[in-house]
């Protein structure tokens, strides 16, 4: 597996890795797309490296869901966010 986004709430936040193996504790859903679509979704990720993780907006986003500002992100806001730049996802 390449290409992995993670985002922790750590001294880190965003970084792009690459994973060797599968976790038996996790489930794994393969995405088909483009070529184009995988470069500007791994471009957009690349941007966003060193990025910190927002706790505040994870919470805040039950009740007061926000439109991201790209400064910080919490963990389903990037996986959206990357999304959406390969047009994988709608607005």
């Amino acid at each position: 597996m390449r290409n992995v986004v993670r985002l922790f709430n750590d001294e880190v936040g965003v970084e792009l890795c690459e994973r060797t193996g599968r976790s038996p504790a996790f489930q794994y859903l393969q995405i088909g797309c483009s070529r184009k679509a995988e470069q500007q979704m791994l471009s957009f990720a690349k941007a966003q490296v060193g990025k910190p993780f927002n706790m505040l907006a994870m919470v805040r986003s039950v009740a007061w869901p926000r439109k991201t500002n790209q400064r910080n992100y919490y963990c389903a806001e990037l996986v959206a966010s990357v999304l959406k730049s390969g047009g994988l996802m709608c607005a």
